[in-house]
Parts: structure tokens; sequence; C-alpha cells
């Protein structure tokens, strides 16, 4: 199975996208800006492992956004690992959502965490379809 080009501009689109807004929330949430830009305060925070957003942020930011930019990076330079990477980007957003869910339950608009978890979804099985070309 060849992955097409419009598939992996594609992917690679949807792979910057989510990376720069990972990136970028998880450095407005480090840097103490979470209820002033997103009208998050931390009292969300109560009954989790998390006292300050700065953990959080960092996770956000490095995890979710550090793998999706990597992963495109992966598919842009053609790179064997580059389908892998973006399986494994996917299922770490999806990952992120529902771990946010469970600790601290619908707290976004409600349409926002299903999308981001379907977004996640949609990038790991694109991508899955073209694990194995890539690996031989």
């Amino acid at each position: 199975m060849k992955i097409y080009p419009a598939e992996r501009v594609t992917l690679i689109g949807f792979e910057l996208f989510m990376g720069v807004m990972a990136v970028v929330c998880g450095f407005i949430l480090m840097v103490g800006q979470a209820g002033a830009i997103m009208s998050m305060q931390v009292d969300v925070l109560e009954g989790s492992p998390f006292r300050s957003f700065i953990l959080p942020g960092i996770i956000l930011a490095l995890a979710v956004g550090g793998s999706q930019l990597a992963a495109a990076y992966g598919l842009w330079r053609h790179d064997q690992w580059g389908p892998a990477a973006s399986v494994a980007a996917g299922l770490i957003l999806m990952g992120w959502i529902a771990g946010e869910v469970v600790l601290l339950g619908w707290i976004a608009p409600k349409f926002l965490q299903p999308f981001c978890f379907l977004y996640g979804a949609a990038i790991a099985g694109v991508a899955l379809r073209h694990v194995r070309e890539y690996a031989t």
C-alpha cells in the first residue's frame, strides 16, 4: 500500500496543527495564564494528583505537542519511522484526553474533548495503514 502525497500532506497538516496547539496551550498552563486565557481556574485540579498547571502544561507541551511535531517531521522527511510515530502521536493524544476526563471530568466545552480524542484516533488510524509499508 502506497501512502499517497495528499494523504501524507494531510497527516502532516493535522499533526502540525495539533502539535502547535498543544505546545502553545501547554506553555499557557506552565506560565500560570490558564485562568486569563483559557478560563480554567486551578480549582479544576481538585481531586487530581496536581496542585498547579505546571506539570500538566509540561506534559501537554512535550508529550502531546512534541509527539505530534516529531511525527509530522518524520512524515515530511519520508523517514521509515514517520508512520509509526504518527500512530504513537495519535495514541498519545487519545491518552491525554482519556486521562484528562478520568482525572478532571468534562472541563472543556462539551465538544472539545471528544473532538480531540477522535482527532487522535483519525491520525493513528490513517497512519497505521502505512506502518507495514515503511517497515519493509
